[in-house]
């Protein structure tokens, strides 16, 4: 059995955010700092900086504009877009071409990741949470403990590369924690909110999150998940992977409203994959209430 702060400690491959990424995420949570200390920072890393400005040019709705510095995209999207952008391509950066233990190929786990994100976003907005601005990032990663866990099956059980873990709490059982364990530890190991870092630990099971927690962001994520699924972008495929019975009443929408606003807001999904450096494709299959699957390739 591997305690889940056992297992981040022993995987040397594990996703490492660098020193600006941590810097900047200081700079976004003090009200005191400005778009400039955000620019500067980001300026002293060349790798943070060509991520931006691609994104900022998929993104932008103005074909004829191409931005050439990081003050004129902060301009344009702000520093939280930008923040959610340079942590994506961090996380992409470190995937393996596939995932030991869950059965799922890079590309398949970081589209279903940008799924989340952008639903949970969307969701966020819409209901105007306190923490809205923090959804995307709570969405990129509520599944990091995949990798790090994944990381430790390839060293420890080779065979482990086509098979998967039917559920979370499966999962648990057999190694002594699950994905939702290890990715709380590494949000803590990595400084980041302790909203972010309660959505990773509580998303699959919401009747235990206690009240003191932001239970409505933990929530949203728990519904975007199952969502990404509903539309043709799925995971690991956990057996039973469906919306909580509890979330659409916490949320104030139907399944169907929700579902509604998920399927609305596929090209946004598309658009923000190539913002990371991916390709979308749709694909014959069937998954869930959508009759179109999709599958992602490095642009």
């Amino acid at each position: 059995m591997f305690p889940a702060h056992i297992m981040l400690e022993g995987i040397e491959l594990l996703p490492i955010l660098p020193e600006a990424l941590t810097r900047l995420s200081l700079i976004i949570k003090d009200n005191a700092a400005s778009a400039d200390d955000f620019v500067k920072v980001t300026q002293l890393d060349p790798v943070l900086t060509a991520c931006m400005l691609h994104a900022a040019n998929t993104l932008s709705a103005d074909e004829t504009k191409s931005f050439t510095n990081v003050t004129e995209a902060v301009e344009q999207f702000g520093m939280q877009k930008l923040y959610d952008v340079a942590v994506g391509s961090t996380i992409r950066r470190s995937l393996p071409a596939r995932i030991p233990g869950y059965g799922i190929s890079a590309e398949k786990y970081w589209i279903h990741s940008i799924a989340v994100a952008t639903i949970a976003d969307q969701l966020a907005r819409k209901l105007e949470l306190k923490n809205a601005d923090l959804a995307f990032t709570a969405g990129l990663l509520h599944d990091i403990g995949q990798i790090v866990i994944g990381n430790f099956l390839g060293h420890a059980m080779p065979d482990a590369n086509w098979w998967t873990f039917d559920t979370p709490a499966k999962e648990r059982a057999l190694l002594g924690c699950n994905h939702c364990d290890v990715g709380y530890e590494i949000a803590v190991k990595w400084n980041l909110p302790k909203t972010i870092q309660d959505c990773s630990r509580w998303h699959h099971e919401l009747t235990k999150a206690s009240e003191d927690l932001d239970t409505n962001m933990i929530t949203v994520i728990n519904a975007a998940d199952a969502l990404a699924y509903m539309i043709g972008f799925p995971g690991v495929n956990y057996v039973g992977e469906v919306l909580a019975k509890e979330a659409p009443s916490r949320l104030g929408f139907s399944t169907k409203e929700l579902y509604q606003l998920a399927n609305d807001i596929k090209q946004t999904i598309e658009k923000n994959a190539a913002a990371s450096g991916m390709a979308v494709f749709p694909v014959d299959a069937s998954s869930g209430y959508s009759n179109t699957t999709y599958t992602a390739r490095l642009r």
